[in-house]
């Protein structure tokens, strides 16, 4: 299962992470969006991150160095996340008066800024004593990669294989350790009538209304990411298949500044069934203009990187999409032959292969409905 790193910042992070814990909830609290600033990526990027939430992950939470966890993401009603209140994912609010009667998190006026909400119990707990970040990054170093660049985000997505070694270093590290954080089921009974009201479902719709033009274009391939990122989690996309774990903007380049790494919009891969062996990596570059050749040129280093780094120089483990309104008729035509590999299977005798899974996607939103069409020639 992945796991999520939830940070808390410092200003009174022990009272905040007591009241999450005890409730078994969390949310990011967002900057409002006005008219007059339009800053809507940080916005969509978020809920991107919740989209991609499934029941089983596990959840911790960070704050001035130093990892508390374990906990679960848990389905009221076969779901584990929910808007706070039925319009919340509409980046502008209006009506603040019906907003707070509505909200799940209705103590305070002021979470009309807590627009998205995920709910967990302990998996086995959390412990009062917390991990040094210095140490987990030294168990195991090889299998952490995403951890090692979580930097300015309210939370990060760990695939299987660092959630299972973080796991592992926390429960060795409290294995002794009798000192838990409470828990109560109080809130998620409380509002166990909202969590199975469908009004309270995450949909895509509000993100794609708000950011698409009147000939239905997607101005910001962010939205478009998003929606991209929920439809797979919920295995609701036939065009790109099933995938076990879904994550975005995952990290694809040698260390350096965290700001300039450049980054795969949607990354996932999937089992062998009945096994946690992965089989085959995803790789999604998304383009809210037409395509051009320079997308084979883009995505190609992204597929290189995976398979060096993640599928042990086996280029088979990858499938690789250009998601995009429309293509130039030179991507169509040659987009196969930039991003074609061939690399050798070592056995008796050895094998040569060739790599070419570069597939094109386009698409139309018809609220509201994102649809999805596989294109060739």
């Amino acid at each position: 299962m992945a796991g999520y790193i939830f940070s808390l910042g410092k200003n009174n992070a022990q009272e905040i992470l007591k009241n999450c814990i005890y409730n078994g909830y969390y949310s990011t609290n967002m900057s409002s969006i006005t008219e007059a600033s339009r800053n809507f990526k940080p916005f969509e990027a978020t809920f991107a991150d919740y989209c991609s939430m499934k029941p089983g992950d596990n959840i911790y939470f960070f704050t001035d160095r130093k990892l508390y966890g374990i906990g679960e993401l848990i389905s009221i009603g076969n779901n584990c996340k929910f808007v706070n209140y039925p319009t919340a994912s509409i980046p502008i609010q209006e009506n603040y008066n019906r907003i707070y009667k509505e909200m799940i998190l209705n103590d305070n006026p002021s979470n009309v800024n807590n627009r998205w909400i995920c709910i967990f119990k302990p998996s086995p707990a959390f412990y009062c004593t917390p991990v040094d970040m210095d140490d987990v990054l030294s168990y195991k170093p090889d299998t952490f990669k995403t951890l090692r660049t979580f930097w300015k985000k309210s939370f990060t997505k760990i695939n299987d294989e660092e959630n299972n070694s973080l796991k592992e270093f926390i429960l060795l590290r409290n294995q002794n350790n009798p000192n838990t954080y409470a828990y109560s089921e109080n809130f998620q009974n409380k509002n166990k009538d909202k969590f199975q009201n469908k009004n309270y479902l995450l949909s895509y719709e509000p993100i794609l209304d708000f950011a698409t033009t009147q000939d239905n274009k997607i101005k910001h391939e962010m939205a478009l990411e998003s929606a991209i990122v929920l439809e797979l989690s919920n295995n609701e996309n036939s065009v790109f298949g099933n995938w076990d774990y879904i994550s975005h903007q995952v990290e694809a380049s040698p260390f350096k500044p965290i700001d300039y790494m450049d980054k795969i919009d949607v990354f996932g891969y999937r089992f062998l069934p009945d096994t946690k062996i992965i089989c085959k990596y995803l790789i999604i570059e998304n383009k809210n203009e037409e395509a051009t050749i320079e997308v084979a040129e883009q995505i190609s280093k992204y597929v290189d990187w995976v398979v060096k780094n993640y599928a042990y120089g086996n280029y088979e483990m990858v499938e690789a999409y250009i998601v995009a309104p429309s293509f130039s008729n030179d991507l169509l035509v040659n987009g196969k032959s930039v991003v074609e590999r061939k690399y050798i299977i070592s056995s008796h005798p050895v094998e040569n292969k060739m790599w070419n899974d570069l597939n094109f996607v386009s698409y139309n939103y018809l609220n509201p409905k994102l649809i999805l069409k596989k294109e060739g020639i």
